[in-house]
């Protein structure tokens, strides 16, 4: 009975550390870690998601998790996961190689 209550307890526990460790995810679903650039230089950190080719538009996520939306023309840049983004002719484009002389942009909204 004693081997019986152990195991019980070790299974019971295991059970909600898991689920404890799943609900600590901070990153919300079809997001990523960023941050936005905005026309005065200030930055902005926090969860992007991706509707550049859908909408035109990023959705941002503070850390307190207020979620606004952005367009071209309230950016100067952003930063996605690994990939940098530059707003020319109120568009973005994905910065594909940095020059000294010149850069290789790739249109990424509509």
């Amino acid at each position: 009975m004693k081997q019986f209550s152990l195991a019980a307890t070790l299974l019971f526990s295991s059970f909600f550390l898991n689920a404890q460790s799943s609900g600590s995810n901070p990153i919300p679903e079809d997001f990523s870690l960023g941050s936005l650039t905005m026309p005065d230089n200030t930055t902005l950190d926090g969860y992007l998601k991706n509707n550049l080719k859908k909408n035109g538009e990023i959705i941002f996520v503070s850390s307190d998790g207020k979620k606004t939306k952005y367009n071209a023309s309230q950016l100067s840049a952003l930063t996605m996961g690994n990939d940098k983004y530059m707003v020319e002719n109120h568009g973005f484009y994905k910065l594909i190689r940095d020059g000294v002389k010149m850069r290789l942009l790739r249109k990424a909204s509509n």
